[in-house]
């Protein structure tokens, strides 16, 4: 049973979820699925993402995978060229260094914004285009 109003239908669209393997990446993927979004989950081991995958189709959702770190833009381009076309992004991943701040060195606060907005560009601009082709989601 939908928790959605029927108005929110999303039947025929692809909802890319990054770092959807657990947390509120799962919940958002789940929501997009109840509303009628394929959705392909995003994280770094496929291995992971698989019960997700299974719990996805047993429930009647279409659901895939894409398994990449964010901070290596050719396996993004790659796992991205077979995508197909995504209509709906959540750019959910953030890296997290738990330290107190001036304990963090500068490579590892240089990969904190490589992954949390150097990547997000990186990411969109393989993304955007084509939403705005097919004017929706863009």
């Amino acid at each position: 049973m939908s928790t959605f109003p029927d108005r929110f239908k999303l039947d025929g669209r692809t909802a890319l979820i990054t770092g959807s393997g657990r947390g509120l990446g799962w919940e958002i993927a789940k929501g997009l699925a109840e509303a009628g979004a394929k959705v392909v989950l995003h994280g770094r081991s496929r291995e992971r993402l698989a019960p997700r995958i299974d719990e996805l189709k047993t429930a009647g959702h279409a659901a895939g995978a894409l398994c990449f770190d964010m901070a290596d833009r050719t396996a993004m381009r790659t796992e991205m060229a077979t995508a197909g076309p995504i209509d709906i992004l959540v750019h959910n991943v953030g890296e997290r260094d738990r330290r107190p701040f001036n304990e963090i060195e500068p490579d590892a606060f240089a990969r904190l914004i490589d992954v949390d907005l150097t990547a997000a560009h990186a990411l969109l601009s393989l993304v955007v285009p084509g939403m705005i082709e097919r004017g929706w989601g863009g």
